[in-house]
């Protein structure tokens, strides 16, 4: 393992000095891990030097007794075992090709540059202890690598992360002093990681293709993201959530055909807009939710916005209870595509001043125990809502905000739609038919305190059709 270390502060102006004056003379060339000052005194750091008698040859633990410079690409071979970096000053090179445990640990001002834009470089067990990583090409991590208080930057505008192993990224509580981060051009996961507590993400994509973990601790929310590029759930990938606590994503999750997202506990919040369920799977455990978060409109922030336009959003194991999706006051839910959608265990939670557009040319298709409960408005412009296969505990839509037929945004007239589940009218509840036809066959009731409206149009003769619903029928 190689170590990067930092040491006090006021020993700071002269490691500088001697790094400035070894570095000076050194080379452009490959250099190679040997490991003498390891094998003679035990220091394995990236910078030692030792002499095996007084006024003997100073040696490295480089095969060249120089320390690595900004040309350098250095091998560090697996006999090396821990190499250490704690330098304060950092190290610059131009690639490293690690096979051995690289320890960084050097503190805040420590700071491990890779120059070449050009170079591929890779890391076996990285520990980020303390310190930051810059990343101008490309760094590959393999085996098992964690991140505790530092941050791994592109430099200069380039900066690629690749993970081909297990990594851990055990966040900080936000801390202008203590950040973790990965503010890259790209993260690419290709093996597993597990992220805990709070680190950002400036202006970084980030492309799952393995397996992604959320954990939280007890008591303690976790939050990542800062950035307007998105998470992207790539096909066959997972991206999970489990802990208790809150868990706030403030960068869209993209979620491809053939993703899956799972959260097995607590809340998964959705912070920004631009979220996309494209296909694959959304899986929401019972007593867990997965959360359009409100915004704060009156500062500029916009609610959350989630489009889907295939896949499904369910719980789809036997056990008893239901996920949630709760669309909160200012946040949206698209509903679009061609696509069939399926909804099977899950409660979607409209509140109040939240929104759902569902302008589908495939159908919603409700599956088993799936609960519509809408305080908001439910925004149905094209398409249906249909009846799946059912349970003991059959689907229905609770309505006690608006459920409208009407008009895209476009103004597009969109025909017929309809909604084979029952439909409960109350709490002040309202239907209303703005354009075309809005035909409801699933039966259900009118508790009296919501009301029912069928606005004529210029070009149109709206119709609320019912069939089936044998109260709404009465009282209409």
């Amino acid at each position: 393992m190689i170590v990067i270390r930092r040491v006090a502060a006021v020993a700071l102006t002269g490691a500088v000095l001697v790094t400035a004056i070894v570095v000076g003379a050194a080379h452009a060339a490959t250099l190679t891990w040997d490991g003498s000052c390891a094998a003679m005194t035990g220091d394995k750091s990236w910078d030692a030097q030792c002499r095996q008698d007084v006024g003997a040859e100073v040696l490295t633990n480089w095969d060249t007794d120089t320390l690595p410079g900004d040309s350098a690409d250095v091998i560090i071979p697996a006999a090396a075992g821990q190499t250490i970096i704690d330098d304060p000053g950092g190290e610059r090179v131009n690639s490293i090709n690690s096979q051995a445990s690289l320890h960084i640990k050097g503190g805040d001002a420590c700071v491990v540059m890779i120059l070449s834009p050009a170079a591929q470089s890779t890391i076996h067990d990285l520990n980020l202890e303390w310190g930051d990583i810059l990343v101008k090409g490309t760094l590959t991590l393999w085996g098992t690598s964690s991140m505790e208080r530092g941050t791994i930057y592109n430099y200069e505008g380039g900066g690629t992360l690749i993970n081909m192993g297990d990594f851990t990224i055990n966040g900080v509580p936000p801390d202008p002093f203590a950040n973790t981060g990965l503010i890259l051009s790209q993260v690419s996961n290709r093996g597993t990681v597990t992220q805990r507590g709070h680190y950002d993400t400036w202006d970084t994509t980030i492309s799952n293709e393995g397996s992604w973990l959320i954990e939280t601790n007890p008591n303690e929310e976790a939050d990542f993201g800062g950035s307007a590029k998105p998470f992207i759930n790539r096909d066959g990938a997972d991206l999970g959530k489990t802990g208790a606590e809150l868990v706030y994503m403030s960068m869209p999750l993209v979620n491809e055909e053939g993703g899956t997202v799972i959260i097995n506990q607590g809340a998964l919040c959705l912070f920004s807009e631009g979220n996309k369920h494209q296909g694959g799977s959304i899986q929401i455990d019972p007593g867990a939710e997965l959360i359009l978060f409100e915004g704060y409109p009156e500062w500029g922030m916009p609610g959350a916005t989630l489009e889907w336009t295939g896949g499904s959003i369910e719980y789809p194991l036997p056990q008893a209870g239901l996920g949630v999706l709760r669309v909160e006051k200012s946040a949206t839910m698209d509903i679009r595509g061609t696509a069939e959608k399926t909804f099977y265990k899950v409660k979607l939670e409209i509140e109040q001043g939240g929104r759902v557009i569902h302008a589908s040319e495939g159908p919603l298709v409700t599956v088993g125990p799936a609960v519509i409960r809408n305080k908001g408005i439910y925004d149905l412009a094209r398409g249906d809502i249909k009846l799946g296969l059912t349970s003991d505990l059959a689907p229905f839509f609770e309505n006690k905000g608006l459920l409208r037929k009407s008009k895209e945004e476009s103004g597009e007239q969109t025909g017929v739609s309809t909604i084979e589940v029952p439909v409960y009218l109350e709490d002040g509840g309202k239907i209303e038919v703005a354009d075309r036809n809005l035909t409801l066959t699933g039966g259900g009731e009118f508790n009296g305190s919501g009301t029912i409206s069928v606005r004529a149009q210029a070009t149109t003769w709206p119709e609320l059709i019912l069939a089936g619903s044998d109260d709404l029928e009465r009282v209409y």
